[in-house]
């Protein structure tokens, strides 16, 4: 086995099948960190007039669906319709809200639906928040 010890190193490829902490430990293999990572992500304000993301990573755009129900449109979509996607959005000042992912609409590889919530402001139960948050994990 053999060592490298320096202080920079730029490359253009690196092949490796396990990846350590600098004391041996904390293995893991490349397609365990690809598949953990996070693929996508974004952050918005569902109470805008027309929404856009506030910072956003392989998102290409979100579309307005309408009262507190959007879509995110990955950039590079996933291998499949198989990832798994996460999120959140803020109450809009009451009691409790939450998000919930449309079931009439199926995930695909490249976008899913979300929709924030809020029983105690809205009778439909959907609001548009000020606070929207989504992260897409999975292989690409």
């Amino acid at each position: 086995m053999s060592t490298i010890d320096s202080t920079n190193v730029t490359t253009t490829n690196i092949r490796a099948t396990n990846v350590q902490d600098a004391s041996g430990g904390n293995s893991s293999t490349p397609a365990n960190i690809l598949a953990g990572s996070v693929k996508a992500w974004v952050t918005f304000d569902g109470s805008a007039g027309t929404i856009s993301p506030a910072a956003s990573f392989n998102v290409a755009s979100l579309t307005d669906n309408g009262n507190g129900d959007y879509t995110v449109n990955i950039d590079t979509d996933f291998g499949s319709a198989n990832w798994c996607a996460t999120g959140l959005c803020d109450a809009a000042g009451t009691a409790w809200g939450g998000m919930s992912f449309d079931n009439s609409a199926v995930k695909t590889a490249g976008t899913v639906r979300v929709q924030c919530w809020d029983d105690v402001k809205n009778s439909s139960g959907h609001l548009n928040p000020a606070v929207v948050d989504v992260m897409c994990i999975g292989v690409q």
